[in-house]
């Protein structure tokens, strides 16, 4: 199992300048290679140049250059990068029908990286040059030394096994240290195998329905009145970014104003972060098996008038989060439903389907047995009712494997 701890690491000046320009490095030879391999693939084949072939020709990357200090083998691995870029271009077209960017090149296919917005990171593969000092809180990273760092967690697990490290750096000039371990888990039930041999007598089983109000809606009909955080800052927001409008290109108090921005959409999605953390926790602690809702959320954000909601609510993220934290525990299980499964239209009390139920319609009424109930707790309760077939369709697979191994 993989699992990764991210922790905010507190450089000093020279660490600082070591990593930036780690960044621009990363950044520039993406940038070259990722042109090479335009002009190679416009005339029929795909060639990736090499790092080496890019150091030979600017002077300032060769080894020489004693005053510019960063992190050659992080540089080295922005060619596997790139052909995974590529990989996952070429899958794409294979599957989707091909469409074109304002730039003329089809969607999916790998773009220049800006200095301006696009993310400043690097990931590191050599592990053996890290080491980790949990009593004083240092870790040893490659070109960097010792450095601070703050982690609010549980110390690290001697038994995990570290795969790579990414150090990142935030808008608001934060700097970060991802982990990336490895380890093994022999007991049994951990991450949704031998489910069927729960020794729990009775399963709590739950199912989520999305909601765009409430973030979700329970089977219980529980809804855990999500507090908006985007909408209850958005008085701030407007405020300076009409303060931004008026102000000089270029000037100091602009500057300050655009970190104040920053800041303010940082505190918001660590608002997010930590109450969705929170309400995941205590779920999975709850329930055995939770059933949601395949929904493509960034369709809907961008359909029906509801893209400020959407994205406030984090619901994917929410998702994403039940997942792993369902299969971290033993004999836990996390059930999606396919995207088709009608859950809003089908009466939870005799299964009939309603196909004329439209949006507007926040009460089902079903028009064969009578049953009258909220539309988000029916299709909540439909999605419970999904999960009981889907563990009777494995519990009946096991017994017939049993049957044909005898």
């Amino acid at each position: 199992m993989l699992i990764s701890r991210k922790i905010r690491i507190y450089p000093d000046d020279s660490q600082q300048a070591i990593i930036n320009n780690t960044f621009d490095v990363c950044r520039f030879m993406w940038n070259k290679m990722l042109e090479y391999s335009i002009k190679s693939f416009d005339s029929g084949k795909l060639i990736i140049p090499n790092y080496g072939d890019i150091v030979s020709e600017y002077q300032f990357l060769s080894k020489d250059n004693k005053g510019y200090v960063f992190d050659r083998h992080s540089v080295n691995n922005v060619k596997q990068f790139l052909r995974l870029s590529f990989s996952k271009y070429f899958d794409t077209i294979r599957t989707k029908n091909i469409k074109y960017r304002k730039d003329g090149k089809p969607k999916g296919f790998p773009r220049f990286k800006s200095k301006k917005f696009s993310k400043n990171s690097y990931t590191n593969y050599h592990r053996e040059n890290i080491r980790i000092d949990c009593q004083n809180h240092l870790i040893k990273l490659p070109c960097l030394g010792w450095v601070k760092y703050n982690l609010r967690e549980k110390d690290f697990n001697d038994n995990w096994r570290l795969l790579h490290i990414t150090i990142s750096k935030s808008s608001t000039n934060k700097y970060y240290c991802s982990l990336c371990f490895e380890y093994e888990n022999h007991q049994i039930g951990y991450n949704g195998l031998d489910f069927l041999i729960n020794p729990k007598q009775t399963l709590n089983i739950l199912g989520i329905d999305y909601s765009s109000s409430s973030l979700y809606v329970d089977s219980n009909g529980n809804k855990p009145g999500y507090p908006k955080y985007y909408r209850s800052n958005q008085k701030r927001l407007r405020m300076l970014q009409k303060k931004l409008s008026r102000q000089r290109k270029g000037s100091v108090n602009r500057n300050k104003t655009i970190q104040q921005i920053r800041i303010l959409h940082e505190k918001i999605s660590n608002q997010r972060y930590d109450f969705l953390h929170k309400l995941s926790t205590s779920i999975t602690k709850m329930f055995d098996v939770i059933c949601v809702e395949d929904i493509d959320m960034k369709n809907m954000s961008q359909c029906l008038h509801l893209g400020k909601s959407t994205m406030d609510n984090g619901f994917g993220i929410f998702r994403n989060m039940l997942k792993y934290k369902q299969n971290r525990i033993p004999f836990h299980l996390m059930i999606t439903a396919e995207k088709w499964f009608p859950s809003s239209k089908t009466c939870s009390c005799c299964g009939n389907i309603k196909h004329d139920l439209s949006l507007k319609d926040r009460v089902y009424k079903c028009d064969h047995c009578g049953n009258i109930i909220d539309r988000d707790v029916n299709a909540a309760i439909n999605l419970k009712q999904y999960a009981f077939i889907h563990i009777n369709a494995i519990a009946q697979r096991f017994v017939d494997r049993s049957f044909s191994m005898n």
